[in-house]
């Protein structure tokens, strides 16, 4: 997702071309607990640090879905944490209303014929465009099934590689929606019940696959390799089996719980199998309370920020938290963020 940072966009534009490389394997999971909120947690699954830092937008800013001849253009209606690669790509996020969103990678993903007179929105964008407009799953899905969005595809020249995803997106009432496209079309999952997202195969060969386990009615055990298969039976299985929480935080150490047993150890990735990447950070959004967790599993420090403390007003400066470079940050930081405009200058 590339964002238009004023002045240094068309620095991004060139940086994202310099490194933008291989996929977004990942795992995310949705946790609801009637008496202490919503939380989703997810694992960024990479072959390389991303330098990811955390980025807090204000309403107000004014985007365009592609660097093409016909972009789709708005204006951001809500304000948004969101987690970066590179500085550059929004790959999970939360906005004010209790939104959140998470993109992972999808390998068979087809957007379909381009149709040129449709505003294309880049699949870069494609976060970015549901945390500034929407506030709930339902309003997101009702919009995406009557707007038929033109999902533009990103080839990366460096990598000769299509960048392919598929989106994932929950709320502060535990809705969720998975968005997909596969042969040319659109599908969107979207039940309470879809509380978990990994990678290939399409969702629905994923909910199927379920079946074969134990756990699930089928006559499998639970399997224990850390394919996108197997990691979506064991988080779907581990989340649902969570104890009722007794406080905000020991829901909180629940979600952890269930990542971590997705993560993947450090090993070297291959470009064909990219979902066998190391896990290296995962976030948790708690959506009832706005507040957004970071942890790195090259130091284990739990650094959160709470959205609603940020001036969100239109015109407000766009401020970060350079996580990447401060392995010592740890606990609530939302007093450590800085604007970009000082943190392109530092």
């Amino acid at each position: 997702m590339l964002h238009r940072f004023h002045k240094y966009s068309l620095w991004f534009i060139i940086l994202l071309s310099c490194f933008l490389s291989t996929t977004f394997a990942c795992t995310r999971v949705l946790r609801v607990d009637q008496d202490h909120g919503v939380m989703v947690g997810r694992n960024m699954d990479w072959m390389e640090d991303m330098q990811t830092n955390l980025v807090v937008f204000p309403r107000g800013e004014a985007r365009m879905g592609d660097i093409g001849d016909n972009p789709l253009n708005w204006v951001s209606k809500y304000g948004n944490i969101v987690a970066t690669a590179y500085g550059i790509i929004t790959t999970d996020g939360l906005n004010e209303a209790g939104l959140s969103g998470h993109i992972l990678w999808l390998d068979n993903s087809d957007y379909g014929k381009r149709d040129e007179n449709q505003p294309d929105l880049s699949v870069m964008m494609w976060l970015q465009y549901y945390l500034d407009n929407f506030k709930t799953v339902a309003e997101a899905v009702r919009f995406t099934e009557t707007n038929k969005l033109q999902i533009v595809p990103y080839f990366h020249p460096v990598t000769n590689r299509w960048l392919n995803l598929h989106l994932a997106l929950d709320d502060a009432t535990g809705d969720s929606a998975i968005i997909e496209y596969t042969n040319g079309t659109m599908h969107i999952y979207h039940d309470r019940n879809h509380i978990t997202m990994t990678n290939d195969p399409s969702f629905d060969k994923q909910l199927a696959n379920l079946k074969q386990y134990k756990v699930f009615g089928g006559d499998k055990p639970l399997p224990g390799t850390s394919s996108p298969l197997d990691r979506f039976v064991r988080a779907t299985h581990y989340t649902q089996e969570l104890p009722k929480a007794t406080s905000t935080q020991d829901e909180l150490y629940g979600v952890l719980s269930v990542i971590n047993n997705a993560a993947q150890p450090f090993k070297i990735g291959t470009a064909d199998k990219p979902h066998m990447s190391k896990t290296l950070w995962h976030t948790i959004a708690d959506l009832t309370h706005h507040v957004y967790y970071f942890q790195s599993t090259s130091n284990q420090n739990l650094v959160s920020a709470s959205l609603d403390k940020f001036n969100l007003k239109a015109g407000s400066p766009t401020m970060i938290l350079d996580v990447a470079h401060h392995p010592e940050y740890v606990g609530d930081m939302t007093d450590k963020f800085m604007s970009m405009d000082e943190y392109m200058d530092s």
